[in-house]
């Protein structure tokens, strides 16, 4: 059964056991596909990613995780961090169950010492509610955020993007957000643009990277980052280096460890 060979596939890879799922991924390219009816592009995909993987391991990269500690983790979920150009700020998001409801809020410390971090603090009633929040990100100057809001009575669609201005939020509008989903938005280091994933039409998979142009005006229509960053799975995270070249985005579509690894794209100047 090709089908069940393919489950035992992902099943491999998803634990790490890249040898194995290569193993079983490759006698199904074996077999004939014509006969089967069977589209092994999904599978050459896996061969690929079991390829690689089973190669960095051999060659790993120096690496040294360090756990934030108690002042920002707690025993619930905290996760999507955004910190500030200045490197002092840190806003990320924490489900847990506030007044007996389980929800998502974001929660903000400041740094205190090269190494170490304020206790994080509640952000303000003006920006949590008791829907959910999340992908909390800060304009250059840290005087604008943009943020992920689902379900609230101004929504565009079912998820938004907002901005917090001088304590107040704002629905960020028909030009950036569409009936589809908005979210993860992340403003560039310059200030001149507003980088968010959505999964709009017109986009190269299920879930893509695209930015608009900020102008005295207002947003420009978004424009998609093509084919370089997006393919036709799920990206995702969208991060601009202060030094404004280096990108950072999460991808189930291209070769990495995993469904959902890390990536980094740099450009030349920031003219491109």
């Amino acid at each position: 059964d090709i089908k069940g060979i393919e489950q035992v596939v992902k099943l491999y890879f998803t634990n790490g056991f890249y040898k194995e799922s290569l193993l079983y991924a490759e006698k199904i390219i074996a077999f004939d596909t014509s006969i089967y009816k069977f589209d092994n592009t999904e599978i050459l995909r896996y061969i690929q990613n079991c390829k690689f993987a089973i190669d960095a391991i051999q060659n790993p990269v120096d690496f040294n995780p360090k756990n934030l500690g108690l002042n920002i983790n707690s025993d619930y979920e905290e996760y999507l961090p955004a910190i500030s150009v200045d490197g002092n700020t840190l806003v990320y998001s924490r489900r847990y169950i506030r007044n007996n409801i389980f929800q998502e809020d974001f929660f903000i410390s400041e740094k205190t010492s090269s190494d170490t971090w304020s206790k994080s603090q509640f952000y303000s009633d003006n920006l949590n509610t008791y829907g959910n929040e999340g992908a909390f990100s800060f304009s250059p100057d840290k005087n604008m955020a943009v943020f992920t809001a689902c379900d609230r009575e101004d929504r565009v669609g079912r998820c938004d993007l907002y901005l917090l201005i001088n304590g107040r939020t704002y629905n960020a509008g028909k030009v950036i957000n569409s009936r589809e989903w908005d979210s993860q938005g992340c403003f560039s280091p310059d200030g001149k643009y507003l980088y968010f994933v959505s999964n709009r039409a017109g986009g190269y998979g299920g879930k893509d990277i695209w930015r608009s142009e900020i102008t005295s005006a207002g947003f420009l229509e978004p424009e998609n980052l093509g084919p370089v960053i997006n393919t036709k799975f799920d990206e995702m995270s969208p991060f601009l280096h202060p030094d404004n070249l280096t990108f950072y985005f999460g991808s189930n579509g291209h070769i990495g460890m995993g469904d959902d690894d890390i990536f980094v794209s740099r450009r030349k100047n920031n003219l491109e």
